[in-house]
């Protein structure tokens, strides 16, 4: 058998420059740099020697992809964009959807809040009526007692009694003016964050 024409060193030397070069080591490639040996055997023995060595490359020289690789990724890159645009795009609306109904749902609650308080304020405002009638019932009963000149110590416990109840009936009176008042506030803010 003769020997090889060309040296294992010669082919990790050339493997070594065609690195440095940004390219791939090939068979061929080798064998342009080197001037002569089978490619397959160049190959070859390429690989024994580099077989769990790392790829050496000059990092001061940008490695330069090859034509097709980079209209590939120019492709690539135009896909990639336009999907991820098209992700974004339905993210946005999905988010847009979620925010208008959660707006929708406060309204609502806000329309409901304001028209339990309008009911409570109708049936507050309507005892106040009752308390109003009730008070001037026992106004008119006190003073007719008053006028009366017999029987005055009965007079005057009835009178007392009267006074007792009118001063709780206007107690209550004015706590319910109170609520209403509260009430009346509280719709003026809802209306004013409603608009």
């Amino acid at each position: 058998m003769r020997p090889s024409e060309v040296s294992t060193q010669q082919i990790v030397d050339a493997g070594f420059e065609i690195q440095r070069t940004g390219s791939t080591v090939s068979g061929y490639k080798l064998k342009k740099v080197i001037g002569k040996g089978r490619p397959e055997r160049l190959m070859e023995v390429w690989e024994q020697e580099m077989n769990g060595r790392p790829e050496v490359y000059d990092s001061d020289e940008p490695h330069v992809l090859e034509p097709e690789v980079e209209e590939l990724l120019a492709e690539l890159n135009d896909k990639i964009s336009k999907e991820l645009h098209g992700i974004l795009v339905k993210v946005d609306k999905k988010i847009r959807n979620m925010a208008d109904k959660k707006v929708n749902l406060i309204k609502q609650d806000f329309e409901v809040e304001g028209q339990n308080l309008y009911a409570q304020i109708d049936e507050l405002e309507a005892f106040i009526g009752s308390l109003e009638l009730d008070n001037d019932k026992l106004r008119m009963k006190l003073y007719e007692e008053q006028s009366k000149p017999n029987e005055q110590f009965e007079n005057e416990k009835t009178i007392l009694k009267l006074r007792d109840r009118l001063r709780g009936k206007t107690e209550l009176l004015n706590e319910r003016q109170l609520r209403i008042d509260e009430l009346t506030e509280l719709t003026q803010m809802l209306r004013e964050a409603k608009a």
